[in-house]
């Protein structure tokens, strides 16, 4: 019998963000448990929290990538960038977080070719001073 993949809590984040912002669907109207059925109690909690943190942060977020940006990226590639963005900001493991980030993009046919520009603008967001994120917030 196949062995089932088991998806990580940033692929699950990335999967919930899609579906709450371009679906336009509530996070109370997703079936949860279904979703997360493949990840364990403690990734289901980092997916959550990443999530709700994100979208907490969503004009943060966008305020430090748009500028990096020439033109703007599909939703699934924006969405990634600001889910890594927050991430980062909260002083996670940049490298880590990159690094996993370009995988999930490369896992998707569509997305392969954007793998460059989310390595490239994370790189960039990974030397932002973290004092300009914690400045963004009393203007927003």
């Amino acid at each position: 019998m196949p062995e089932k993949k088991v998806l990580s809590a940033r692929f699950q984040a990335s999967f919930l963000m899609d579906n709450i912002l371009s679906e336009k669907r509530l996070l109370a109207d997703l079936n949860l448990n279904l979703i997360m059925q493949n990840l364990n109690a403690a990734d289901r909690a980092r997916s959550q929290r990443l999530l709700l943190n994100t979208l907490r942060h969503l004009e943060r977020a966008d305020a430090l990538l748009l500028p990096l940006l020439k033109k703007r990226p599909t939703l699934k590639i924006l969405n990634i960038l600001r889910l890594a963005t927050v991430e980062i900001m909260d002083d996670g493991d940049a490298h880590g977080i990159v690094n996993e980030y370009v995988s999930i993009v490369g896992m998707n046919k569509r997305l392969k070719n954007y793998k460059g520009l989310v390595n490239a603008v994370l790189r960039k967001i990974s030397e932002v001073d973290r004092s300009s994120w914690n400045k963004l917030s009393d203007r927003l």
